[in-house]
């Protein structure tokens, strides 16, 4: 099974290790780290496991005795992805009549996600350009203002983040199991839109299309 696990621990030497042997004492294999935020002695790290026959809540009861360890979340992602962005990058450059496609295709592996949609048409009622597989057939993304990155809850509860696009288009990941967005997922998800931007041209919506 499949477990992602935000966790909050001391910045300090061998914090991340003592973490590390107690998931390995639960026979839990570690596939990735990803260190969210440092700062005031405190650093926020959030690890995909592949976890053997314990609970959610058994893992999260389990790390949270560990001295100074708080869970933030624990829950199953849909996936996880080998592919790291600049492979996804490399992609769009190689056949960018599918550029924006393959964009939204292979975002909700890269960012933990249930689906993605790219949105056009701005006002109340954006029209999806292009979504991913498992996107809903009646979206309700509510007010897409202020068209900027940020990360913000759907009307339904779902978790999403957004960059904008040229032309007022907005690329959306949204997870409705897991946490929030973090803020490092928002920048690196504008990160990654102005990277395809950049490789795409400006006139990115017709490019979705493909």
């Amino acid at each position: 099974m499949l477990v992602r696990a935000r966790v909050a621990l001391p910045d300090a030497p061998g914090s991340l290790g003592r973490l590390a042997w107690t998931l390995g004492v639960l026979g839990a294999d570690i596939l990735q780290v990803s260190v969210l935020e440092t700062g005031s002695g405190r650093a926020v790290d959030e690890l995909t496991l592949r976890l053997g026959s314990l609970t959610l809540d058994e893992l999260r009861d389990r790390i949270q005795v560990i001295p100074g360890v708080r869970v933030l979340a624990v829950w199953r992602p849909r996936a996880v992805s080998r592919a790291a962005d600049a492979t996804v990058l490399g992609q769009l450059a190689r056949h960018p009549d599918r550029g924006l496609s393959t964009l939204v295709d292979a975002a909700p592996d890269l960012f933990a996600a249930e689906w993605a949609v790219l949105l056009g048409g701005g006002g109340p009622e954006p029209t999806a350009v292009r979504a991913s597989f498992r996107a809903p057939q009646a979206l309700a993304v509510g007010a897409l203002e202020p068209l900027r990155p940020r990360g913000y809850t759907l009307p339904d509860g779902t978790h999403a983040a957004m960059a904008p696009l040229a032309g007022g288009t907005v690329l959306l990941v949204a997870r409705a199991a897991g946490p929030a967005f973090h803020r490092t997922e928002v920048d690196r998800l504008d990160q990654l839109v102005d990277a395809a931007s950049g490789i795409l041209g400006t006139d990115r919506t017709v490019a979705a299309a493909g």
